[in-house]
This record gives structure tokens, sequence and C-alpha cells, in this order.
């Protein structure tokens, strides 16, 4: 198969949930020459609006022919839109394999408060339970997916974990004797007093920060239950500590390592969901972790799961 060679042009992909900041992003890139593809501005110029979601692979499908007849005429091209999907980014960058130009990732982050107020202040609001769905199908984006280039942007008012409140968060739950703080101190202790990397006991330590904000006293099926769930935690929790690392008061020396424990999280709980009732699920995913993430995120499970 030929490979179509251009090394002028570059594909930015932007990954951000409503109020986060792409649109500043998209209009700085457009002023540097790069044609801006919108899946808003799609939905417009298919359905009329852009408030209608219409049919996803229509968009996707004119989104990533547009790009690629951009790569392919050497014009650098920027995808805006939420982009929160580590399948779709993936469909998308494998839709493109075989155009050279160079594929980086911008993640746009504010705190989910922080984007609701902003969105609140727009002629066109995201309904704000829709911005917590976002956050809660939040997947950290990492270079297992094709990226050249990761970067992360920050935009908004600082965040810092509050450990004091979860410390008396409880869990509400038969599976859980621990509050949120005490098990994360627990999982972290476990990790350390068993030798595991050091991304891993990090990883323990803020794995279910996500739980302050998902707990939910309805079932899958939105039914109300006696005892609280929270779905998508694990999401919420990789997204709230790339906030602390990156637009935090000691930010994060390394952004590689803060993408790599924060996929941790968002992987955590794979090995008691999917993996154990499909082995080829877990070999197809462990292929793509390659063997080090995928040891470290068994070894978060267990920890997880003896932290009680």
């Amino acid at each position: 198969m030929m490979l179509h060679m251009n090394e002028y042009a570059e594909l930015v992909m932007l990954v951000g949930i409503p109020g986060s900041g792409k649109s500043t992003f998209s209009g700085k890139f457009e002023e540097q020459g790069f044609q801006i593809h919108s899946s808003d501005l799609i939905r417009r110029e298919l359905y009329g609006s852009e408030e209608i979601q219409g049919k996803a692979y229509e968009v996707f499908d004119l989104l990533t022919q547009r790009v690629r007849n951009d790569l392919k005429a050497g014009k650098s091209s920027l995808i805006d839109a939420t982009n929160l999907s580590r399948k779709r980014r993936t469909a998308m960058l494998n839709s493109l394999s075989r155009y050279a130009a160079r594929k980086t990732c911008i993640v746009t982050l504010a705190t989910p408060s922080v984007c609701m107020e902003r969105n609140a202040a727009r002629n066109r609001m995201v309904p704000p339970e829709t911005i917590y769905k976002m956050v809660c199908s939040f997947e950290t984006p990492y270079y297992y997916e094709g990226w050249d280039a990761i970067k992360v942007a920050f935009a908004g008012a600082p965040y810092v974990f509050p450990r004091e409140q979860a410390a008396d968060f409880s869990q509400d739950n038969p599976y859980h004797t621990l509050t949120v703080g005490e098990h994360m101190d627990a999982a972290r202790d476990y990790c350390i007093e068993h030798g595991f990397p050091e991304a891993v006991c990090e990883a323990a330590w803020y794995h279910d920060i996500g739980k302050l904000y998902t707990k939910r006293f309805v079932n899958s099926r939105g039914e109300p239950t006696e005892t609280a769930h929270f779905y998508g935690h694990e999401n919420y929790s990789a997204y709230m500590y790339l906030c602390e690392k990156t637009g935090g008061s000691s930010p994060a020396d390394s952004l590689e390592d803060t993408l790599y424990i924060a996929n941790l999280i968002n992987w955590h709980m794979k090995p008691l969901n999917s993996w154990q009732h499909s082995p080829s699920r877990e070999e197809k995913d462990r292929m793509l972790l390659g063997e080090t993430m995928y040891r470290d995120i068994m070894l978060l499970n267990q920890a997880d799961r003896d932290a009680h």
C-alpha cells in the first residue's frame, strides 16, 4: 500500500467538554492557516441546526472525508469536536493512516463547574446533565491511539481534590465498608507495602476521586435504589486528576507521566467489568496497551479490591 507522504500537513484533534476552551484554540489554529472542521457546523449543514444530533456516522464520515481531502492537498487540518471516546478517536486516526501528516491531540481542560458556568452564558446552552454525562465518558488520550504528540491546555480556576471531604464521604454501598478517602488511602498504602511501581501508587491515591461527583441512588435503568451507584466514576476521576495535575497549585513535572496515570485510572475497572466476562476483549486490550500498562492496570485493580 502506498503511503501518501506530506511532511507539511498536520492533523490536530481537540478533545474537551463544552466550555473547556476548544473554540479559543480553534480560532488560534485558523489564524495559522489550518482548515477547521467542526462537528457542530456539519450537523447544521446536514440537519439545519447544531442542536440536532442526527446520525453520528453521517457526521463522522463527512468530517473524515473533508479532513482526508485537506491532508491530500497538503493543508493542515483541525478537528473541533468533543472527541471524548477512545474508540472514535482511534477510528478517525486509522481512517487517515495512509497520509503521513503529523498527528497532534490537544486536550482542553477546565473543571466541570467552570465549564458549566461558561456554558450557561452561551446563546446555545448544553444541558448541565449532558456535560455531566460527557465527563463520565471521558477517556484520556494516549499514544497507543496513534498520536505523534499529546498536549494539555488547562484554562480556568485551579483544582485541588478535597481530601478532607473525601475522608468523610460514605459510599453507601455494601461492597465498600470504608469512606472514599479511607479507601484511596488504603489502596495507596497497599501499593507501597507491596512495592508496586510509583505510577500505580499515585493512581491508587486518586482512582476514586470521581465518586464525590457521581454518587447516584439510581441503577443503570434509572430506577431509584437504596444503594449508591457511581457509574462512570473512573472516567470522572481521570478527568479531575488531569485538572489537578495540569492546572493545580503544583502541576506535575511530566505530562507523559500524568497521561499514563490518568489512563490507569480510566482503565482500573476493566478487570472487574468487561475483562472478566470476555477474555477475548481482555486480550485485544492487552495488545493495545502493551505489557507494562496492562500489568499496572492489573496491579491497581488488585489494590482496589483488597483495600476494604
